[in-house]
């Protein structure tokens, strides 16, 4: 993602894990800086555009929507088949915040994407990232406000893929 946002807008980008929690086989949460202009904060942030899940069960160890701004974009991973089920399956009290924050939820499945593109469980687990990126666009307003269209996207994407995994067979 933030190397798609580099080459393709020309982002100054900043990226960087929670410190901690992946020493201790934790789920660790990640941020990342996207602005046209450089980035001169370096901390952990409190207030958020968009949060990506990969774990469909985010809910049951943190408060994921903590500091998505009003109107913000979650998208989470979802082997569920309809939106009643996903909605189902987030707790009351996030419910609740979504609801009140007017945060619009996104979900797919992933795994089933990797699956279905890659062979190899290496590239599978990697292509869940892919798939997630793909999501972002899709739900966040970066496209809109920046007048990048989906043609240059996929081109980049598939680029940047090729150049990754193109001598892995995938």
């Amino acid at each position: 993602l933030a190397m798609t946002l580099f080459d393709v807008l020309g982002y100054h980008i900043k990226a960087n894990p929670k410190y901690g929690s992946e020493k201790k086989g934790q789920p660790t949460t990640f941020y990342l800086s996207a602005a046209p202009e450089p980035i001169r904060i370096n901390c952990e942030y409190f207030h958020v555009d968009v949060v990506l899940s990969p774990d469909p069960n985010v809910f049951k160890h943190t408060n994921a929507l903590a500091g998505l701004k009003k109107g913000g974009v979650f998208v989470i991973q979802s082997d569920l088949g309809t939106p009643e089920q996903v909605w189902a399956s987030i707790p009351l009290k996030y419910q609740q915040i979504i609801i009140e924050n007017e945060i619009r939820v996104f979900y797919f499945d992933a795994f089933k994407i990797a699956r279905e593109e890659a062979t190899d469980p290496e590239l599978q687990y990697r292509m869940q990232g892919i798939a997630f990126q793909g999501a972002f666009f899709a739900a966040s307003p970066v496209m809109e406000k920046t007048g990048l269209d989906e043609a240059t996207l996929f081109k980049a994407i598939r680029d940047q893929l090729q150049y990754k995994f193109g001598s892995k067979g995938a």
